[in-house]
């Protein structure tokens, strides 16, 4: 599988070779190293194709990913404003936002971008989960359970049992 890999790499890099201001190149590059555990080349190559693509929202999310694995919180966070401002109708950067907001202990703010996810795909159970749990965290145990309850409600069988666990007492 890592040949693979080093395949993609010594392509990308002919590539790049050829078109130096293609994104699409940088972002391939980016990829590879990544796969092969090269984190920090990985957001070198990713900084690259922002720079010649400032709306490349894909190159965002992977750098948000490799942030956030990193411990950059704060950055990851950044990263996933900015794919919110160039795709905001679309409830993954929310999602992602919200958990690594929770990782920082800023429940409101992760409770805000589960709010604004369930606004924009309301049948997504895992949500609901999300901003139960953040409720909680915050200290707010009887304002989780109507979470649980909507994620029951949609299928998902642990939101049933944590309903049952912690709001039928």
């Amino acid at each position: 599988m890592l040949s693979d890999f080093n395949g993609a790499l010594e392509d990308c890099n002919r590539a790049i070779k050829l078109r130096q201001g293609n994104a699409e190149s940088f972002f391939n590059r980016g990829i590879a190293k990544y796969s092969l555990g090269d984190k920090l080349g990985a957001i070198d190559d990713l900084n690259k194709s922002i720079k010649l693509r400032t709306d490349y929202g894909k190159a965002y999310h992977i750098l948000a990913r490799i942030k956030t694995e990193l411990g950059d919180n704060r950055g990851a966070i950044g990263d996933y404003t900015k794919i919110i401002q160039l795709t905001s109708n679309y409830p993954l950067p929310y999602i992602n936002r919200g958990n690594t907001k929770l990782k920082l202990f800023d429940f409101d703010g992760a409770i805000e971008d589960f709010d604004k996810a369930i606004e924009i795909d309301p049948v997504n159970a895992n949500v609901y989960i999300f901003r139960g749990n953040a409720k909680q965290l915050k200290g707010d145990k009887a304002a989780s359970c109507p979470d649980f309850k909507k994620a029951g409600e949609l299928g998902n069988e642990y939101a049933k049992k944590r309903y049952l666990e912690d709001c039928n007492k």
